[in-house]
């Protein structure tokens, strides 16, 4: 089994009063290694410490990893409120969560024969 067997997903989320279509793909995590010196894990760490500061630098590589340009660090921090932040990183999670449980599904599939 391939692991790029399946297109990337994609979610829809509103920005600023725009809705976007964007990819979920491993440029995001390329982009916070290079933006802001951290690894995922390192990322997510500081994230339980101070979400929507994360939350923001997560959509900016986000959106840069898709080619969007329209929307700036400074758009979000005196534009958007923790809520469309918020909705933003539940978007991309509900696709990220269900593509998982799906791939998960699908290797385990064969387990429970044979009990």
């Amino acid at each position: 089994m391939s692991v790029v067997a399946n297109g990337l997903k994609t979610f829809k989320a509103k920005l600023l009063g725009k809705e976007y279509n964007l990819k979920i793909n491993n440029k995001v995590w390329i982009n916070v290694q290079s933006k802001y010196g951290m690894t995922q894990k390192q990322f997510q760490e500081e994230a339980d410490q101070n979400d929507v500061l994360q939350g923001i630098k997560f959509i900016m590589c986000v959106l840069d990893a898709n080619g969007i340009e329209d929307i700036t660090e400074d758009d979000l921090i005196e534009k958007a409120d923790s809520v469309d932040i918020e909705m933003f990183l539940i978007a991309y999670n509900r696709v990220v969560n269900e593509k998982a449980g799906k791939a998960l599904e699908e290797m385990t599939k064969g387990d429970d024969k044979g009990k």
